[in-house]
């Protein structure tokens, strides 16, 4: 990936992450003082996984920005530790995007030694070839190539989701 193109992703990403924090509805400001790093994530091979570190992040602030970006973003954990999920509605269907707040805030410590790290899958540009049952669609306009990685990157995705469910479901 050529420099312009890192400098424009990494700025973009950023700036969806600070709009976050900054936000005029946030019940928080961003932590001042913290230290923010942002770099691709190696754990998930094969995938575009951005990696945010938001490091020395102050008790008061710690609860309440892990809430809101596990609310938003693929996985976000707080001093080492996932941010708590709702439990599965149906025992089969796992609601992703429902935060156990008083769960989150147990996670901080006090004090400004907070860690919050969030990882977010950036998919390619053919995303669009999914169905909403998450089949790839194989369309003539579409590459084998392009469907190829766009079916390792959401492979990848749905195993990192299971293993988080389980992890979740053992937590309980």
């Amino acid at each position: 990936m050529s420099f312009s193109k890192t400098r424009w992703l990494c700025l973009f990403l950023a700036s969806g992450f600070t709009s976050q924090a900054l936000s005029v509805d946030s019940i928080f400001k961003a932590p001042v003082g913290s230290i923010y790093s942002l770099e691709y994530n190696p754990t998930y091979t094969g995938a575009n996984v951005l990696k945010l570190t938001l490091s020395h992040v102050p008790d008061k602030s710690c609860a309440a920005l892990a809430t809101q970006l596990a609310g938003q973003y693929f996985e976000v954990l707080v001093n080492n530790q996932y941010v708590p999920l709702t439990p599965p509605a149906s025992g089969t269907t796992w609601n992703r995007n429902t935060v156990v707040t008083d769960k989150t805030a147990v996670l901080c410590k006090s004090g400004k030694d907070n860690t919050i790290v969030v990882n977010h899958f950036v998919y390619p540009k053919t995303y669009a070839l999914y169905q909403s049952g998450g089949d790839i669609v194989h369309s003539s306009g579409g590459s084998a190539e392009k469907e190829k990685l766009v079916n390792v990157s959401y492979d990848i995705y749905r195993q990192t989701m299971q293993t988080r469910e389980n992890h979740q479901l053992s937590i309980k």
